[in-house]
């Protein structure tokens, strides 16, 4: 049986979003500017409040009040580790401030009780809501003003931080009339004060501008001790039973701590969150300190200060480093349990005459074919799955989903589609070649993350390494049929398969292992 490297799909984040509170008016585009104006390194550089008096009070007691009084309110739970991040609202305080509070007292709260020195640098990160920029404007010098005082930038991190790549600049037009950033600024200056920030924003939401902020954090935290606080609203104006229920799923995504999974979702559901960016970039750096999400607070508009009948979804999360936690159970994978017990030949069969119908209608007629739920509990439990079309011994398509997103006889159903027409290394499958197709199925158990190559055993097991929005898969039968030993095949799957730099599994990615349950059709 001849096996083959497997095509990952990535899904590019949308462009970005608007989002306001529901005290503001529905942000415009405003046109492009011939060139942003940037500030020559030698001036200082002070940015003004924009939104002062509208999203939040000009006047500094009556702001220092509401403050308080949000924060006094907030019920907030022992949390054992450092907050390395949060994700809070930005809209106008009346509707989204009482949420906030929940994550700034949270992260004041701990350094009081932990005698700990507050961050060198708060990053920042938030997005332009009338601009297009296609990189990230960074404030590298001077201070953001509020009817508080000056927030000042940690100018050695943002130089630090500009220096780590090519979309880093300073573009003023992007924080000129952005509240995203600036409404951030009234509770570090009240429950943090003269705590250091670095502003970043986000002119465009792309991958490639997640991928550079993440890589930018990372280093920074290797020579700085840093906060990342991440900004967004969730779902726009729903009736408000509706914006519950889809802000349920979308904050079940990212308490899944997998910004890889969050950055699929959000492609699809791009309507969910407008700062998919801040939220995909603050999932990735908190992955990489080990840190996992904690919701401390949801409500909306609804809830807050507005009408039921079309409302803003607000969440207030952190990101809780775990020293000393114990490592979790591990799922339950193929080496507790034989193949057999993990599917029977039934539902093998089932799967592959799944896969083969899918195939042939989608092939002659053009349509998903007619699926019935399976009678088997095993089939019905979301799986993830790889089918290898072969066409007279050779590859005609291959294309596998690592996540398990849907019941396992619907992935098997969509990825043997997928094979049959979007491997981009091959044309669509043509019926006339319907009768020469092979099909092959790959049922992949449960990730486990393991803490070393150490624990990878070739030909067993197949692995994926995972470093911010960069991940790649090797089947556990790329091993055995390249001959390669187990560096060389790490080398090669963060190389080939994660667009990483060879030695990345040893510094900083992350190494989940899984094994395949292979069967075929008779031939």
């Amino acid at each position: 049986m001849r096996k083959y490297y497997i095509v990952i799909l990535w899904t590019a984040i949308l462009l970005f979003a608007f989002c306001c509170g529901e005290n503001q008016p529905r942000a415009e585009n405003a046109p492009l500017p011939q060139a942003l104006e940037k500030i020559p390194r030698e001036a200082s550089s002070i940015i003004p409040p924009s939104v002062a008096g509208a999203f939040y009070p000009a006047d500094a007691a009556r702001l220092k009040a509401d403050i308080a009084s949000c924060v006094e309110s907030a019920e907030i739970p022992e949390m054992e580790g450092e907050i390395v991040a949060a994700i809070v609202p930005h809209a106008g305080y009346a509707y989204s401030a009482p949420v906030a509070a929940y994550a700034y007292k949270a992260i004041a709260a701990r350094l009081e009780r932990q005698k700990s020195e507050k961050p060198e640098a708060i990053f920042i990160l938030a997005f332009s809501h009338r601009i297009s920029y296609p990189h990230i404007s960074v404030l590298p010098r001077g201070a953001m003003e509020t009817p508080l005082g000056h927030a000042q930038v940690h100018e050695t991190s943002a130089a630090e931080f500009i220096k780590s790549s090519p979309l880093f600049s300073f573009a003023k037009q992007l924080f000129i009339g952005e509240h995203s950033a600036e409404v951030q600024l009234p509770f570090l200056q009240v429950l943090l004060p003269d705590a250091p920030i670095v502003p970043v924003i986000f002119g465009q939401q792309s991958g490639a501008n997640i991928q550079a902020v993440v890589d930018g954090l990372e280093k920074a935290a290797k020579s700085h001790r840093i906060l990342v606080i991440a900004t967004t609203d969730l779902s726009h104006y729903n009736p408000y039973e509706t914006a519950n229920a889809l802000d349920k799923e979308t904050i079940d995504v990212m308490l899944e701590g997998n910004p890889r999974r969050a950055a699929a979702f959000l492609s699809e559901h791009y309507d969910r969150m407008c700062g998919r960016a801040p939220v995909v970039a603050a999932l990735s750096f908190a992955e990489s300190q080990n840190a996992v999400p904690v919701l401390l607070k949801y409500a909306n508009s609804g809830d807050t200060a507005g009408r039921k009948d079309a409302v803003v979804g607000y969440a207030a999360l952190v990101f809780v480093k775990k020293h000393d936690a114990p490592p979790a159970a591990a799922p339950e994978t193929a080496d507790q349990v034989s193949h057999d017990e993990y599917l029977t030949e039934d539902e093998k069969n089932i799967l592959l005459r799944i896969a083969r119908n899918s195939v042939e209608t989608y092939v002659r007629e053009k349509k998903q074919y007619s699926l019935e739920v399976p009678s088997s509990e095993r089939l019905q439990e979301k799986g993830a799955a790889f089918v290898t079309l072969t066409k007279n011994g050779s590859l005609r398509g291959c294309i596998g989903q690592m996540q398990a997103t849907l019941p396992l006889y619907q992935t098997v159903a969509q990825m043997a589609v997928a094979a049959a027409s979007q491997d981009p290394r091959f044309p669509p499958v043509r019926p006339d070649e319907l009768d020469s197709i092979h099909i092959e199925i790959s049922v992949n158990t449960p990730l486990a993350p393991v803490a070393g190559p150490e624990e990878i055993i070739l030909g067993k097991h197949g692995v994926v390494v995972a470093k911010g929005l960069r991940q790649g898969v090797f089947l556990p039968q790329v091993a055995t049929e390249t001959g390669w030993t187990k560096e060389e095949f790490l080398r090669n799957l963060c190389v080939q398969k994660a667009g990483l730099w060879p030695d990345s599994y040893l510094n900083g990615a992350r190494l989940f292992v899984f094994t395949s349950i292979v069967f075929e059709e008779k031939k």
